[in-house]
């Protein structure tokens, strides 16, 4: 008979909203699994690091609270895997901050922005990690301002101070927050501060947690770290590691979803208000195929040689470009994180059909939508 593993899920956290993600993806993959028994303790199997070591298991998949280091002479004989981004002698599978980082300023970028910020959490490895990937995403996009920099808990100490520096910041201005929480914290100091998000400022998180996102006076735009997905690829390496199968000490990355772009990044930082405004309509969400004529209407019927010129003066382009570019973006978003065919990818990105969609794609991208999809799902992979 093969070994049964006891497996103890060390996942309570009152500070890290995404141990509920975490927990949930480590189960889906223990249900996969009959030869595993999840350590049930006080009526639940969400267990304190403290109750899953006094368990003495086979494994432990967990989390480590920012002031709490677990040693290997505390794990014993158990296996352990981390899923959170701290400094710790164990096993790491992590969702890939630095990428999230990256699309967050790409995201930011695309919205014309030249001013940007950081409003970090200091002695947080994580946030001293996003906060540098920031600065050279920044630097490697060509952006030569300085990057501004605030800690979030400044905010509590002196409120007045931090607003002042808020205040102090060259408008519009791009802010990246390295969670959810520390983004819906600024977005609130912003507006007691007399600023307009996203106007003034936009505000950008990582972690995509519906409540708080949502919860925000202006809701939060967010990059999607796939934590499910984490618990899941960390449960299946420590499945590895109690089979005894030789595995790499390097930590083990997932790549970031898409950034779901909410209220608090709904803005192009163009000083023509008209083609400020011709630019958050194109790239709303739209159910029938936006065109120019459809724009123009939007718009109080002006004139398409007057868009068109306002469009050459401060983008160098047409709204014709423009719209097809939106539309490709989203084309590209579907085939990286949906398994949809591509004519239902033509038709959700406002193509009238697939030949039209391939066509235009392999135009604009250099490649077919089927090799672009390939790559990725490669790159994945290899992740």
């Amino acid at each position: 008979m093969d070994k049964c593993f006891r497996v103890a899920l060390a996942f309570r956290s009152e500070i890290l909203l995404a141990s509920k993600s975490f927990f949930l993806g480590a189960h889906q993959f223990a249900h996969t699994r009959p030869d595993w028994k999840i350590v049930y303790l006080n009526g639940t199997t969400l267990l304190s690091w403290e109750e899953a070591l006094s368990a003495r298991p086979d494994g432990i998949l967990g989390i480590l609270p920012h002031e709490n280091m677990i040693t290997r002479r505390q794990a014993g004989k158990s296996h352990v895997v981390i899923l959170n981004n701290e400094k710790h002698p164990f096993h790491k599978v992590i969702s890939d901050g630095v990428a999230a980082v990256r699309k967050g300023a790409d995201h930011l970028l695309k919205r014309h922005l030249v001013h940007f910020a950081f409003v970090g959490q200091s002695g947080w490895f994580f946030s001293d990690q996003r906060q540098q990937a920031f600065a050279e995403a920044l630097k490697n996009a060509g952006q030569s301002h300085p990057l501004a920099v605030a800690d979030i808990g400044d905010l509590q100490l002196d409120p007045d101070k931090f607003h002042r520096w808020l205040k102090s910041l060259p408008v519009p201005c791009g802010i990246l927050c390295p969670n959810d929480v520390v983004g819906m914290k600024v977005i609130m100091a912003c507006l007691d501060a007399g600023l307009s998000v996203p106007g003034d400022v936009a505000v950008l998180g990582i972690g995509n947690h519906k409540e708080v996102c949502s919860e925000s006076p202006v809701t939060l735009s967010s990059v999607e770290p796939h934590f499910e997905t984490v618990g899941f690829r960390a449960a299946a390496f420590l499945h590895d590691l109690l089979r005894g199968k030789r595995v790499s000490s390097d930590p083990v990355l997932v790549p970031p979803g898409e950034v779901i772009v909410r209220e608090s990044t709904r803005v192009f930082a163009l000083k023509d208000p008209l083609v400020r405004r011709a630019m958050t309509i194109i790239h709303e969400e739209h159910i029938e195929p936006l065109t120019v004529p459809v724009l123009l209407s939007r718009l109080g019927n002006l004139s398409q040689r007057l868009l068109e010129l306002r469009f050459k003066e401060s983008l160098g382009s047409s709204p014709y470009h423009e719209i097809l570019n939106a539309r490709i973006e989203r084309a590209q978003r579907l085939l990286r994180s949906s398994a949809l065919s591509l004519e239902e990818i033509a038709h959700q990105s406002g193509f009238y059909d697939a030949s039209q969609f391939s066509r235009h794609f392999k135009k604009l991208c250099g490649q077919t939508a089927s090799h672009y999809r390939k790559a990725h799902e490669a790159s994945s992979s290899a992740d």
